[in-house]
């Protein structure tokens, strides 16, 4: 189980009005709507410092997540969550087909 605080990214084709009203009303920290892959254009959200397995965030989380399933698709979004320990890292979906790419690097802090 993944702990502490995570940043979660999220996107979904424009035309998954459930799936956005139900981010939306998770109050992310960034939207776009404006993206665009070759299926068309899309809508992404992204997340920060979701402290997440602690409580009502996570719940809210799973349930948009694990509980969708539209014509046929098990997951017709992407998603990335990354937690502060290098191992915590979760993919649900197709994340690639919409833009988001999860990178580790080195930096000089």
């Amino acid at each position: 189980m993944m702990g502490y605080y995570s940043t979660v990214f999220f996107a979904c084709n424009e035309d998954q009005h459930e799936l956005i009203s139900a981010a939306t009303k998770l109050e992310p920290c960034i939207v776009s709507n404006a993206e665009t892959s070759e299926e068309g254009e899309y809508f992404c959200c992204e997340w920060n410092g979701v402290k997440w397995g602690y409580g009502a965030d996570s719940t809210e989380f799973e349930t948009l997540l694990h509980d969708v399933e539209i014509e046929g698709h098990e997951y017709p979004f992407g998603f990335i969550r990354i937690g502060e320990d290098v191992e915590d890292v979760e993919y649900i979906g197709d994340p690639w087909n919409y833009g988001i790419n999860y990178t580790r690097y080195l930096e000089w802090g």
